[in-house]
């Protein structure tokens, strides 16, 4: 468990957006990070009844980001999912992507399939805002070359997806650190208004660590250009 010092506590802020041109797929979308941040924070309000420290999903890195992803996606329009995927690449026939997930929403007739290649890094909320978009960038570009190498199939999307975890310094208040967090995520979807999925939480409370504490968590999710089937090279 996390060292946690525990500060007075403010209701976490918390926001989704869908920049996808299908209607029914930016509803999705909506729904699965709605759910995710339902997921993360149900595990902080759980571990700060069980634990005298408490914890936060958010704190950790990619595999646990990916696995509240898949726990919400059980949880939304017929959702189903599972972690290392099997699936073929172009460098591999026997390879893995990172999550699966599926969706039957009831009012349409198809199946929404999608392939998330994650990565994950740090975001400290002071940055500049050019670093704060090289980071994002950086992540984005590299979850997408590993999606753009899985060989899709049927209905399948390929998509890269960055968890960012957001770091204050410690000597940053309280409030500041949850304005600047806000601050971070707001221009997160104005540089990525073409991103099928964001979603981000900032909570009051912050995970502890030497020189900083973790004060919530960011995902930009982007799908990934399908080149077109029998097209000449």
């Amino acid at each position: 468990m996390a060292n946690l010092l525990h500060m007075n506590v403010r209701k976490p802020t918390y926001g989704v957006y869908s920049g996808s041109k299908d209607r029914m797929e930016a509803a999705l979308m909506r729904k699965l990070g709605r759910a995710w941040i339902r997921k993360m924070r149900a595990y902080g309000k759980y571990c700060a009844g069980a634990y005298k420290d408490g914890d936060y999903a958010w704190a950790y890195r990619e595999r646990p980001a990916i696995g509240f992803l898949a726990a919400a996606a059980w949880s939304v329009e017929r959702g189903v999912a599972l972690e290392e995927y099997a699936a073929a690449k172009a460098h591999s026939k026997s390879a893995r992507v990172d999550l699966y997930t599926g969706f039957h929403p009831p009012c349409e007739s198809r199946y929404r399939n999608y392939l998330w290649e994650a990565k994950h890094g740090h975001l400290s909320i002071t940055a500049s805002d050019a670093e704060q978009k090289r980071i994002q960038m950086k992540l984005l570009d590299s979850a997408g070359r590993s999606a753009s190498q899985v060989k899709l199939g049927g209905d399948e999307v390929g998509v890269g997806v960055a968890f960012l975890t957001l770091r204050a310094a410690r000597g940053i208040s309280e409030a500041k650190a949850l304005v600047a967090a806000r601050g971070v995520c707001i221009k997160a979807k104005r540089c990525h208004s073409d991103a099928l999925l964001i979603a981000y939480l900032v909570d009051s409370i912050g995970v502890h660590y030497a020189t900083h504490r973790a004060v919530g968590i960011l995902m930009v999710a982007k799908q990934c250009p399908v080149p077109k089937r029998g097209a000449k090279k």
